[in-house]
Order: structure tokens, then sequence, then C-alpha cells
């Protein structure tokens, strides 16, 4: 499962919903959770240091948002696609 940590009080919230909305529409097989740290009832895990991060099982991919091309790319080598 991809996990998306953001905030809505970062700069790039908007850009984050925007990419995640697209790896939705056009790739529904991958299972994407977005998380909003802002949200008082979510805990926050240790290793998410700022938003957004994208986390796959867990594992860190990506600090920042990616480009589209980027993230698929990252998600098909780790057999996502």
């Amino acid at each position: 499962m991809l996990t998306v940590y953001t905030a809505t009080h970062c700069p790039v919230h908007a850009r984050t919903r925007k990419l995640v909305a697209r790896l939705n529409q056009r790739h529904p097989q991958i299972s994407v959770q977005v998380v909003n740290l802002d949200d008082p009832d979510t805990e926050r895990p240790a290793s998410v240091i700022g938003t957004p991060t994208y986390m796959w099982n867990g594992q860190i991919i990506f600090l920042g948002n990616p480009s589209e091309s980027d993230l698929l790319f990252q998600l098909s080598k780790i057999e996502a696609l």
C-alpha cells in the first residue's frame, strides 16, 4: 500500500492531492491511503519528518512530491503496478 503523509498547512498540499487523484484515476489497482497529519487523532510515524512523505509498506520512497513519472517508475520497480 502507498501511504502519503500530508498536512493541510503544507504549502504543496494541493499539489499532493492532485498527484494522488491522478494516480487513483490512472492506476486504480494501486491502493493509496492519504494521511493528514493535521488531524488531531492521527499518529505520526517517527520516520515521517516532513510533508509530503510517500511510503510503500512502511518504507519511505519519496520526501516531497515526485513527478508523476518518477512516482510511477518507483512503484513499478517495487512491483506495485
